[in-house]
């Protein structure tokens, strides 16, 4: 049985730092611990950005970098909400302004209160 990209991270919870499918690959690649493979496990993944369901192109990138503030992030409520709904497909590519404020997650939740 196959899945799409969508389906993949539809399930994941909002404050979980790697998906389960990929736990068997880290432990294989490393001594088992965060170091062992190179990566940093204690960011939330971003596997995509942007509308990616309707995009008319898609590019493909390696990883942003990695920075103070997206180990702060990830531990932020409203940060991990905001990459569950990135994680979706059809959230608008966060600004630049979003980035420089909230890290390479993008763009923070609306106050609703403000509108």
């Amino acid at each position: 049985m196959s899945a799409n990209i969508f389906d993949f991270w539809a399930d994941l919870p909002a404050d979980t730092k790697v998906h389960p499918a990929d736990l068997p690959i880290f432990k294989r690649l490393g001594d088992g611990t965060d170091t062992g493979h190179g990566f940093n496990l204690k960011c939330l993944p971003v596997p995509f950005a942007g509308p990616l369901r309707t995009a008319p192109i898609v590019l493909l990138y390696l990883s942003a970098g990695l920075a103070d503030q997206d180990l702060n992030e990830a531990e932020s409520h409203e940060a991990q909400a905001r990459q569950t709904r990135q994680r979706r497909g059809d959230s608008p590519l966060p600004s630049e302004d979003d980035i420089r404020v909230h890290g390479h997650g993008g763009r923070p939740e609306p106050n609703l209160s403000e509108t």
